[in-house]
């Protein structure tokens, strides 16, 4: 709680969007207005969630940023919770939720408003009660609790079933009590997804989720071809130019992108502690099954691209691991004494705080520069939408900087020259009702419906796009549009009538 109170506090003022979460605002105003927000790239559990809290009054900015803070709270929970019933002290105990608190990867999904934090903590706390359940807890509250989160897990990404399936299996064949909880999980999970992807065939007239474009968009980024320009400024003519999914290019992907996921700190971190309780003959027991979850999940992911929200939860499962492998060396033993167990105990607890400050140092001017970027934006924002009459679909901009601080309860942005995987065919049509996607050609001679254009220079203290740019190098020519001095440096601000 502790953990989710200082995400709330430090993100509530200053949580920043992007197309991912944009998509998510566009599905929960679908669903408010009697559509059915099921798309190949995401179930509707995320858009329910934030339409049921902006029903409370909240924006869906703000509703993201609890969702977050609850995500953040399950996972600091489940690695906490796995430590205690391991028996580790608590004052260990509690480094180790610290710890997993300030990873990196952990800490960026924390401050994101998407649905990857919630994903992440729901994860985790699977692999921890499939843990208890394997070690002979056989409480019917357990049982549930895991069918339960898994439930709510496939309601948030298709691919969930990478995490519930292969636990619902190592459960079934275990030949202990833990077989019962399998069994449930298997069968009551397998009607679950059967549902979720009978829904997608309803909506969208197929099965196929956007794995496969997943594939073919990770393949472009890392073999640098020219493609890539032309996934920001049109998705939808990418999908119908790139070459089709094939062997050859899923292994190509998995070569350059699973070491990736295999060198984060925490998993060697994890891996060390548990070589370590091995080679001293302390085996931790049931630590395979999470290690064959880390490196299975991570090869899952690896055919698309890398992600610090997809290598947040083999991070935290390493975390669980090096519990597992701390609780095994630390257990009581007859060739040492219980005071250098204690003194081994507390050595370890100041590591791992040690640890965690160096997170915190290196994450201080992360949140500083968020904080930075959000304040242009919204001041730019707020300037834009006064000049445009506080209509935000008169105002134009690149689509995660344009109108979504300050635009209601959806937050959602105005019109834009790239919606990026949002103009994907299979999505346009949720999008296109709330966010008009407005040519260039249309724009610079004033034939769309647009008063006022926002557009930036840099952005976060990057260059823009090389297209944003080309547009800005059109207006300033064009006698359509007149220049207004902008209040934030970077941004620039035209009029129509010129």
């Amino acid at each position: 709680m502790v953990a989710a109170l200082a995400v709330v506090a430090l993100n509530w003022q200053h949580a920043l969007s992007n197309a991912d979460f944009i998509y998510m605002c566009c599905a929960a105003r679908y669903l408010a207005d009697g559509g059915v927000p099921v798309t190949p790239y995401f179930p509707a559990g995320y858009p329910v969630l934030l339409g049921l809290l902006t029903l409370t009054g909240l924006t869906a900015l703000k509703s993201g940023v609890l969702l977050s803070a609850a995500g953040t709270c399950l996972s600091i929970s489940a690695v906490v919770w796995t430590a205690l019933r391991l028996k580790l002290p608590v004052y260990l105990s509690l480094a180790l939720g610290l710890l997993a608190l300030t990873l990196p990867d952990v800490f960026e999904i924390a401050f994101n408003p998407h649905l990857d934090a919630l994903y992440t903590g729901l994860g985790l706390w699977i692999l921890a009660l499939a843990l208890a359940v394997l070690a002979g807890d056989d409480r019917p509250a357990l049982d549930w609790w895991l069918v339960a989160l898994s439930l709510l897990l496939i309601s948030l990404r298709y691919h969930a079933v990478i995490i519930v399936l292969p636990v619902a299996l190592v459960l079934v064949f275990r030949m202990t009590k833990a077989h019962r909880a399998g069994a449930t999980l298997l069968i009551i999970t397998q009607i679950a997804v059967g549902f979720c992807f009978a829904w997608l065939n309803f909506t969208t007239g197929s099965f196929n989720t956007a794995a496969a474009d997943q594939v073919r968009t990770g393949h472009v980024y890392l073999a640098n071809y020219d493609a890539v320009d032309l996934i920001f400024t049109d998705y939808a003519e990418f999908l119908e130019t790139a070459p089709p999914v094939s062997s050859r290019m899923v292994a190509e992907n998995v070569a350059r992108v699973w070491p990736q996921y295999l060198l984060r700190r925490a998993l060697w971190l994890g891996l060390a502690f548990w070589l370590v309780a091995i080679l001293v003959g302390r085996y931790p027991p049931r630590s395979h099954w999470l290690v064959l979850f880390m490196l299975g999940y991570t090869l899952a992911v690896a055919p698309t691209y890398f992600t610090p929200r997809a290598s947040a939860l083999p991070e935290l499962a390493a975390l669980l691991l090096l519990a597992q492998s701390l609780a095994a060396l630390l257990a009581p033993r007859r060739d040492m004494p219980a005071r250098s167990l204690r003194t081994a105990g507390v050595l370890f607890t100041l590591m791992l705080v040690c640890g965690s400050g160096y997170n915190l140092w290196r994450e201080v001017p992360v949140v500083r520069h968020w904080w930075r970027l959000n304040a242009d934006v919204v001041a730019a924002n707020e300037e834009a939408l006064a000049t445009a009459g506080g209509e935000r679909l008169h105002l134009f901009g690149p689509m995660d900087y344009t109108a979504w601080p300050v635009s209601g309860r959806y937050n959602l942005p105005g019109a834009a020259y790239s919606r990026f995987w949002l103009d994907d065919p299979r999505v346009a049509h949720l999008v296109d009702p709330y966010i008009p996607r407005v040519a260039a050609d249309d724009l610079v001679p004033g034939n769309a419906p647009v008063s006022v254009i926002l557009l930036w220079e840099r952005h976060g203290g990057r260059p823009a796009h090389p297209a944003e740019l080309e547009l800005i190098e059109r207006l300033e020519h064009s006698w359509v549009w007149r220049e207004q001095i902008s209040v934030v440096p970077g941004t620039r601000l035209w009029i129509r009538g010129g």
